[in-house]
């Protein structure tokens, strides 16, 4: 079950990737190319703690969303349609620089 997460330190389960995304990306990111909110503001975080994933956006497809994997480093997409969680990009520096360049491709 999903539930939002209500600070940093509950969030700190999926260090060092929820780090940099406090540090640099807590009021999010709005891709107006796309119209979408593709990094979310810290209050919209969601975890899902059995499943060990932290959602941090959207792709705006498919039900596609972005999030940290505990124990596993990296930005995930997450296809619903397949149920697959797919490796996107190294870390969330590197997603943010993709996607502003068009070079996520989902």
């Amino acid at each position: 079950m999903r539930t939002p997460v209500k600070s940093r330190a509950e969030a700190s389960r999926w260090e060092p990737d929820c780090g940099a995304y406090f540090t640099d990306f807590q009021d999010g990111l709005y891709d107006d190319y796309n119209q979408i909110q593709f990094v979310l503001q810290s209050e919209n975080l969601l975890a899902d703690f059995e499943k060990g994933e932290l959602i941090f956006g959207y792709a705006g497809v498919d039900g596609i969303f972005f999030c940290f994997l505990e124990g596993k480093p990296g930005v995930w997409a997450y296809y619903g349609i397949e149920e697959d969680y797919v490796l996107i990009a190294p870390d969330i520096f590197d997603f943010v620089s993709k996607w502003q360049k068009r070079q996520i491709v989902l």
